[in-house]
């Protein structure tokens, strides 16, 4: 999936009543979710001995750097 093609799919899930601050706020809440399940993957691995999940952890970075840009 390209970038364009990302960003056309996510546009269909936006809340069309929301106001500029809103949908700025929505997209920073998305990014701090995409990062928090990130995170938790490396706890997991690091903190409690579980087997990292690669593709999983992948995944999450590649939402996040989409959301980035």
């Amino acid at each position: 999936m390209t970038i364009n093609e990302y960003q056309k799919l996510a546009m269909t899930t936006l809340n069309p009543k929301l106001n500029e601050t809103e949908v700025l706020l929505n997209g920073v809440m998305g990014l701090c979710g995409e990062s928090g399940e990130a995170i938790d993957l490396v706890k997991k691995w690091m903190m409690q001995g579980h087997e990292l999940d690669k593709e999983h952890f992948a995944k999450d970075l590649k939402k996040i750097s989409i959301m980035n840009i």
